[in-house]
């Protein structure tokens, strides 16, 4: 009953190292792997970020017919759009105007269309 202590332990039956992991693995075939890359594919495509719904591209007539209307809207003689971030018919336009710190514009359709929401501008009270 009484056996000398070695200085390595055996390894039990149902332990495997790692290479035997991977040779189970090749094992298990590569038709067995598809699910498993279709998912990781699909996680990616699950994380991608939410603002990428978001539209900001703006064309230089697009650009002037806005800043013409903003104008027109704000009682100043010009404003130049600096960037415009759309989302389901929603549109935040950042301005500059000549005598205010440049506010963002919240519209509900384009702004040569509607006039804005409300506006932002300045920075929070501390």
């Amino acid at each position: 009953m009484w056996q000398a202590m070695s200085a390595q332990p055996k390894p039990r039956p149902h332990y495997r190292p790692m290479a035997d992991l991977v040779t189970v693995a090749h094992q298990w075939g590569r038709m067995r792997a598809l699910p498993l890359v279709g998912l990781l594919l699909v996680s990616g495509v699950a994380a991608a970020s939410p603002c990428d719904s978001i539209r900001r591209d703006l064309s230089d007539s697009r650009r002037s017919a806005w800043a013409t209307a903003i104008a027109g809207q704000l009682g100043v003689p010009t404003v130049t759009v600096l960037q415009a971030f759309g989302l389901k018919g929603w549109k935040i336009i950042y301005v500059q105007t000549p005598n205010s710190d440049p506010p963002f514009l919240f519209f509900h359709r384009a702004p040569d269309r509607a006039h804005f929401v409300t506006l932002w501008s300045g920075r929070r009270p501390s």
